[in-house]
């Protein structure tokens, strides 16, 4: 693991803040077991909406991405060129996520393998962000159910995209059809099917890495809205799955999705005030386990239209030398 020594704050990222005291140079952040040396600027001018509850921005980006407070891409490539003992080279340049309904956990450089019920599923990402293909979502029982998806030519497009986001409080059907690659929009047809019988799951299908296609289960009474975008594997999906994001190959990025232990009642769900929740992590070959909190809160919607809810998840951290250090509060972002 990586130690809060002075070798290991060399490592430099870019974070971007929103508290007026801030001014551009660089310090040492340091959240959980990590020290990382960043270059601070304020920006205000340029808020998000959830400026007012957290002190600035920590991006889960893209392997290589440059973008503001992306500090994951620039710790693994700073790690792995140093003589340093740490799990973070190549071959796990990884994190994950596991959450349950007030906070969660951010693995750094794997997932805890004893939070998921049998097989960790490897899904392909999609070329142009945290999505993956899903090829078919059905609700219903083993009595009756419903395809939502039903393609206009499978022969030219059987997928629908779908972003993989712990910031959506449900998941969201597209209400449209598309771009005219389905016959009917997925929500009209889920509320119909909803109206009629109540469902009793919702299953996804997807192709593994591996091309076979495997099926993804949560219960069917978890929140669902509709979106004009695309489809969103929100807070329900993760409230089931602990979802891996792989970036070791950095020409085929993957998803893991495993069935997280207590998600279906056959097992006791997670407690992030119970004293295993933040285990300590000896071996060096150990993912980074760090605290998140997890704060529903209203945003302002675009376009004028009116506000909406989502998830912050909250890193809390400490910014500045040993001889004066400051306390803030980061927000976890994904950046495309």
């Amino acid at each position: 693991m990586i130690s809060q020594s002075s070798n290991s704050e060399n490592a430099s990222s870019s974070l971007s803040t929103h508290r007026s005291v801030m001014f551009d140079g660089t310090d040492v952040l340091r959240i959980s077991e990590l020290a990382i040396r960043v270059h601070v600027h304020h920006s205000p001018k340029v808020k998000p909406a959830y400026s007012s509850s957290c002190d600035g921005d920590l991006g889960l980006g893209w392997e290589g991405q440059r973008c503001h407070g992306c500090f994951l891409s620039e710790l693994f490539e700073h790690v792995q060129n140093t003589g340093l003992p740490h799990s973070l080279d190549a071959r796990t340049r990884k994190f994950s996520i596991v959450t349950n309904n007030t906070a969660a956990l951010l693995y750094i450089g794997g997932y805890d393998h004893g939070r998921v019920k049998g097989e960790m599923v490897m899904v392909p990402m999609s070329s142009y962000g945290y999505s993956v293909k899903v090829d078919g979502v059905r609700v219903g029982d083993d009595r009756r159910s419903l395809e939502l998806f039903e393609f206009v030519d499978p022969s030219k497009r059987d997928f629908v995209s779908g972003d993989v986001d712990f910031s959506q409080p449900c998941l969201c059907f597209p209400n449209h059809d598309v771009n005219g690659t389905l016959r009917e929009s997925p929500y009209e047809r889920f509320s119909r099917f909803k109206l009629e019988s109540g469902q009793k799951s919702i299953s996804l299908s997807l192709k593994d890495a591996a091309g076979q296609t495997r099926l993804l289960r949560i219960p069917g009474d978890v929140c669902v809205q509709p979106c004009s975008g695309s489809l969103v594997l929100g807070d329900p999906f993760y409230r089931n799955f602990v979802v891996l994001y792989d970036l070791s190959d950095g020409l085929q990025p993957r998803f893991g999705f495993g069935k997280m232990k207590g998600a279906d009642g056959s097992e006791t769900s997670f407690k992030p005030q119970s004293p295993d929740f933040f285990p300590h992590l000896a071996s060096t070959h150990d993912p980074i386990a760090v605290p998140v909190e997890k704060k529903l809160v209203r945003v302002p919607s675009e376009a004028g239209q009116s506000s909406a809810f989502r998830y912050l998840y909250l890193i809390h951290a400490s910014l500045g030398t040993p001889a004066k250090v400051d306390d803030y509060s980061y927000c976890l972002v994904t950046e495309k």
